[in-house]
């Protein structure tokens, strides 16, 4: 489609002018859709071989109407263990992302990636907010997620008297 077009072009000519990608919600769009990496691993390697689009990467967490796939998430674990990707700005993104109340199919590949990623208690203990503020109002899987962390959190003698209180 067009923007498919309008995305490689915007790609190609910044490729040759040696420019930063445009981080435009358009361009997160086009970059997002499933046609535009139709082999496998194609998205980890587009990446790879152009390190200008780990700056676009956290607009996918930041646009609304992005769509991650299987591809998506398994690309973006597997950059993160390669040490290309910054963790703690995918777990943001994902929480912040799950906080802006997506659809049951929508918040699944970002509870996913988190899966893929799995938290250390650190990590929790460190947004212990955000996991929080995805119990009220979230679907059953996305509550029933924050809930484990928080639970872990709790076993570990982590989670505050205030928090414990505060969810109970």
């Amino acid at each position: 489609g067009q923007p498919q077009l309008v995305w490689r072009l915007v790609a190609e000519l910044t490729r040759a002018c040696d420019a930063e990608l445009p981080a435009t919600d358009g361009f997160v769009l086009a970059w997002n859709r499933p046609r535009l990496h139709s082999l496998p691993g194609s998205i980890a390697e587009s990446i790879r071989r152009d390190h200008r689009f780990l700056r676009v990467i956290p607009r996918l967490f930041e646009v609304d109407g992005v769509r991650l796939s299987e591809q998506w998430t398994t690309a973006l674990g597997s950059l993160e263990a390669e040490g290309l990707l910054d963790r703690p700005m995918l777990l943001d993104g994902c929480l912040a992302s799950l906080q802006r109340g997506r659809t049951p199919n929508d918040a699944r590949p970002f509870l996913d990636l988190l899966g893929r990623l799995r938290p250390t208690l650190d990590e929790i203990d460190a947004r212990q907010r955000d996991y929080v503020t995805l119990l009220p109002g979230a679907h059953s899987t996305v509550a029933a997620m924050a809930q484990a962390a928080l639970r872990g959190l709790d076993g570990a003698g982590r989670l505050d008297a205030e928090t414990l209180d505060e969810v109970s």
